[in-house]
């Protein structure tokens, strides 16, 4: 699942609210994740993913309950603000986010 900030942002904020942008500038530094995307003008669109051996710690490491917080937390937020239509599916399977993060492009601006 590709990151960008404004999904950062909001999960960050549901589930880590005593961070801000100090713990968002480390991440992005880290050396954990690497870019993926280049930058539009509003910064918005620029993407990351984790290393692969960083991806497989995270996720040996989550429980399926972490995943499945993960998962409803961004439905509930682009259903709130976008109606189901924002969504393009959340498929089941190996790599189930795969398809669930690839939402409408803009549709996390202000988050």
């Amino acid at each position: 699942m590709p990151l960008w900030i404004p999904l950062i942002r909001l999960i960050q904020r549901k589930l880590l609210p005593h961070t801000g942008n100090a713990e968002l500038a480390e991440l992005l530094h880290s050396g954990l994740i690497y870019r993926i995307s280049e930058p539009d003008r509003s910064g918005e669109e620029l993407r990351f993913n984790f290393f692969s051996p960083i991806r497989q710690a995270l996720k040996a490491d989550s429980t399926l309950h972490d995943t499945l917080d993960v998962k409803h937390l961004i439905s509930v937020e682009l259903t709130r603000r976008f109606g189901s239509n924002a969504l393009i599916g959340a498929q089941s399977g190996e790599d189930e986010f795969a398809t669930f993060a690839q939402c409408i492009p803009g549709t996390l601006p202000s988050v």
